[in-house]
């Protein structure tokens, strides 16, 4: 991204290329949030050094870009004041809009970028108040926008800026506009949260009554467990606080119970609720006495440091000295995250399904449950057998099933989703795909495989009712819609790769099954080896669908090349002769089609039906039952006649009583010059025939005729006499006349 940033502010980047690039930086912004997030959340010190390290990767790039695009604006301005101009005029012009839209894209993000730095590093005082001096002016710049989510996301973002330089009435100002605009949206209880905490600090002995009214309205207004446990932190502060200067019985009781609720949420929580008891109390034993020993805190206090093979060395002692005594339970989940960060994934699954057993209810349960499954897909991905996908299946359906409150549960239901694409169970995985919420990054690929399944929905569903593919084809049209929305954007990058496969999959549904767009699938492919030269994987189904689309066109020569495209490939791809079945057969339906006006073309439909059903014999693939009669019939249009022979052997095993296949192999065996196979083909039709008709004359006729040709005369004659002893008065003259040549042939002697 460096390199493609450089190149733009040379000028070497076009407008596509650069959108593409701040969309790079967008994801891996949200990165940035993600473990910024957490960091708030958990105080782990790993999330800090991720969110850092991602944030000081892109913040250069972004204030460059922001510069160079900015410095094409004030020049252009300056030049047209100096030349006593109205500056309006540029407004209109392509070039400023763009260079005014990607400074507004780079000053979005540096926005939040600023402030989380700033936050991220409270010990550089002069670097932390030059960003949140940068923050407060770039989220003002949004601050008057149209969109009323982005202008309460940049109020919001201001005020939380302006609390940390001090200027808490503006402060105080932006986030009660908030609280007041953005009621029952995600905005809300930041902006409550963090008003409650700036209330709090500056009002002393207030700080009791202010958390707890936050508390109280944050319980009843049933906001998630992060966002729950940031207050209840706040909450205890305010508890520590007032017990340093005297607090009663009652300030203890709550905050030790409320010291005990916290710790056990893990190392990171009980390291936090540890630290802030010795920063504030000369004796922290009332507070943490009751609900941990010393070897228990020692354990904690490495985990909390990240020394994992260190704390899960002392968790293991706990466990096998039996005295855990009220951690009983948690050690198992302690020692699961330990094993976890030092990739021991099969006994970190191992501890984590321990704890669930014993407490699938418990307040460590949701986080068990989700680094549980983080663990089996850690396994699966080192070995991927039946049995590791087994285990992974079950995990993951155990997370998403049971605990969609957990702030991950989008990517558990995700990779849920995908084992269930991998199963074929594609109905099912487009509605898991469906409810993907989460970070754009996960919300575009949900989008694409959701497509992608309703897809293949539409086109394995053997019968499928017009009213379900329709329903279906609206679905993959909404998927497309939100799939083109986040690559165009919204806050996620689309490779390459993903659009060109998202674009088949939505060719693929607009041109499958009842009620196809076969005009509309073939247009969304135009041009699509051009735009993506590099997907070479995917020539498979684009002249699948290109062949298929053709077809239902009646376009024979869009057809034929496609057809010859598809032929020519290997047959790798699991799914090849599932779509060379597919295909012939609408093939063979087209040319009967076109059999009664078109002789022809209907003769060059068969032939690219036969093409491709060639293909599955040569591969030892059953040819379908329904299909053999068409492609030996074509077989013997194309003079393959042995080919034709074969095939009407296997039909005939299967209908041995078929009149129809009877004589249809009796004239290719005549045709062939095989006169003794013949001659017993037409013997086992005759029998089948009523007698003295015109169809059983036909068969005792070429019958004695094949004997003839054969050499044997007698049983000619003896044929042609039976005739005559069944119908010694046969007036068809025709007829008549060519059993007396028969029988002059075989009857006169040698």
């Amino acid at each position: 991204m460096a390199a493609e940033a450089d190149r733009a502010v040379a000028g070497n980047l076009g407008e596509q290329q650069e959108q593409a690039l701040f969309g790079e930086l967008a994801a891996v912004s949200d990165q940035v949030a993600d473990s910024y997030d957490q960091w708030v959340r958990t105080g782990s010190d790993e999330s800090r050094r991720a969110a850092l390290a991602s944030a000081s990767a892109i913040l250069p790039l972004l204030e460059k870009l922001r510069a160079h695009h900015q410095g094409h604006i004030d020049k252009a301005q300056a030049d047209i004041i100096r030349d006593d101009g109205n500056p309006e005029v540029l407004y209109k012009e392509h070039w400023w809009q763009v260079d005014r839209g990607f400074t507004l894209a780079a000053a979005g993000q540096l926005s939040w970028l600023h402030y989380r730095m700033a936050m991220l590093s409270p010990s550089d005082k002069d670097k932390r108040k030059a960003w949140l001096e940068k923050a407060a002016q770039e989220f003002s710049e949004f601050v008057g926008a149209s969109d009323p989510k982005m202008r309460m996301e940049s109020i919001l973002g201001r005020g939380l800026t302006l609390g940390e330089l001090g200027e808490t009435s503006e402060a105080e100002s932006d986030l009660q506009l908030v609280l007041e605009q953005s009621k029952g949206t995600t905005l809300y209880w930041p902006a409550r949260m963090a008003l409650g905490q700036m209330k709090a600090s500056a009002s002393g002995s207030g700080g009791l009554a202010e958390t707890q009214r936050l508390l109280s309205e944050a319980q009843s207004g049933g906001v998630n467990a992060a966002m729950l446990t940031q207050i209840r932190m706040l909450r205890l502060e305010a508890l520590l606080q007032a017990m340093s200067a005297g607090g009663g019985d009652n300030v203890r009781s709550e905050a030790a119970t409320l010291a005990a609720q916290l710790s056990s949420l893990g190392p990171s929580y009980s390291q936090r609720v540890t630290a802030m008891a010795v920063a504030h109390l000369k004796d922290p034993r009332p507070v943490l006495g009751a609900t941990v020993s010393a070897e228990w805190i020692a354990a904690e206090n490495l985990a909390a440091a990240e020394k994992f093979e260190e704390a899960a060395k002392a968790y293991e002692k706990i466990e096998q000295s039996g005295n855990a005594g009220s951690h009983e339970n948690e050690v198992h989940h302690r020692l699961g995250v330990c094993y976890f960060r030092l990739g021991r994934y099969a006994d970190s699954e191992r501890e984590l399904r321990k704890y669930l057993d014993a407490a699938p209810k418990g307040a460590l349960a949701p986080e068990a449950a989700y680094l549980q499954f983080r663990a089996a897909e850690g396994i699966y991905r080192a070995s991927a057998t039946p049995e590791t996908e087994g285990t992974f299946f079950a995990v993951v359906e155990n997370f998403v099933k049971n605990y969609p409150d957990h702030e991950s549960h989008y990517e558990g239901l995700f990779r849920y989703a995908e084992l269930l694409q991998g199963q074929r169970r594609y109905a099912d995985a487009a509605d898991a795909f469906e409810k993907v919420e989460g970070p754009p990054a996960f919300r575009l690929r949900a989008a694409a495989n959701e497509l992608q399944c309703l897809a293949d929905t539409i086109a394995t569903t053997d019968n499928i009712v017009p009213e379900r593919a329709a329903e279906l084809r609206s679905r993959a049209e909404d998927a497309w819609k939100r799939f083109d929305k986040l690559s165009s954007g919204g806050g996620a990058s689309a490779s390459e790769d993903l659009k060109a496969r998202t674009t088949v999959a939505h060719a693929m549904a607009v041109g499958s099954g009842p009620g196809a767009d076969s005009t509309e699938a073939l247009s969304l492919l135009d041009g699509f080896e051009a735009h993506y030269p590099k997907v070479s994987d995917l020539a498979l189904p684009v002249a699948a669908i290109r062949a298929a689309g053709s077809t239902a066109q009646n376009r024979i020569d869009v057809a034929e090349p496609a057809v010859k495209i598809l032929a020519a490939m290997p047959d790798t791809e699991a799914n090849y002769f599932d779509i060379v079945e597919k295909l012939s057969r609408a093939l063979l339906r087209r040319s009967a089609d076109a059999a009664p006006t078109d002789p022809a073309a209907s003769q060059r439909w068969a032939a690219m039906a036969t093409t491709l059903l060639d293909r599955m014999r040569a591969a030892g693939k059953p040819i379908p039952e329904e299909v053999k009669l068409n492609l030996a019939m074509s077989y013997v249009e194309q003079n393959r006649l042995s080919d034709a022979a074969s095939l009407y052997a296997e039909l005939l095993h299967a209908q041995p009583e078929s009149r129809s296949l009877l004589r249809a192999s009796a004239l290719l065996a005549d045709r062939r010059g095989q006169n003794e196979d013949a001659a017993g083909l037409w013997s086992r039709l005759a029998m089948l025939q009523q007698v003295a008709t015109p169809a059983w004359y036909e068969a005792r006729l070429a019958l004695a005729g094949d004997l003839v040709a054969a050499g044997q005369k007698d049983k000619a004659c003896q044929s042609v006499r039976e005739v005559d002893g069944f119908h010694p008065d046969l007036r068809d003259a025709p007829t008549k006349k060519q059993f007396a040549d028969v029988a002059a042939k075989s009857c006169a002697g040698p």
